[in-house]
Formats: structure tokens, C-alpha cells, sequence
């Protein structure tokens, strides 16, 4: 029973050691998004987005952001942003980046 219990505090431990923040989308989804997919299909697919702007001229910019670390140093963050027209449909990926920390 000690070797158990050791084992979950451990692992309690290592788990409580992880930080993320942000809505952690699948970066490989952005490569199947269509133009003329409406907003709430993109949104279906990414997770909520933690940013929205509304653009000149009617369009909006919606971004998505996700960041972690663990006690050991390593984690990474990454951020998409994309343009849906004044009829609520998507045009393009704006932006993507992704920075990894060992």
C-alpha cells in the first residue's frame, strides 16, 4: 500500500507542476478550412476563439491562443488568427505561429 501511495502523490505532484491557458485548437485543422465555411463551422472545428475583432469594412479577425509549461522547463505556445467576411464566412488563415520550449 505504501508503494501506491507514493506513487499517486507523485503523480499528483507532477500533474500540478503543468500550466496551460488558452484554448488549445488542433493546428492541423487549420489546413482543412474552406473558404466559405460560416464562422460557427470554423468555431466547431477550432474550439472558442480568445480574441475577436471587428474589422473595417464589416469583417472580422477571430485569434486563438494556447500556452504551456510544466516544471520541467518545457512547453510551448501557438496562436492562429483568421478573417471571416461580412457574411459570416471564412476567407483566409491571417496568421499562425508556434514556438516550442525544449
Amino acid at each position: 500500500m505504501t508503494r501506491l501511495t507514493a506513487a499517486a502523490v507523485s503523480a499528483a505532484l507532477l500533474l500540478s507542476g503543468c500550466a496551460s491557458i488558452g484554448t488549445n485548437y488542433n493546428t492541423a485543422v487549420l489546413a482543412q478550412l474552406m473558404p466559405g465555411m460560416t464562422e460557427a463551422e470554423v468555431i466547431a472545428r477550432m474550439g472558442p476563439p480568445n480574441g475577436r475583432t471587428e474589422l473595417y469594412g464589416g469583417s472580422t479577425q477571430l485569434m486563438w491562443l494556447h500556452s504551456s509549461a510544466n516544471v520541467f522547463g518545457s512547453g510551448g505556445a501557438k496562436s492562429a488568427a483568421v478573417l471571416i467576411d461580412r457574411n459570416g464566412k471564412f476567407v483566409s488563415v491571417i496568421s499562425t505561429t508556434e514556438t516550442k520550449l525544449n
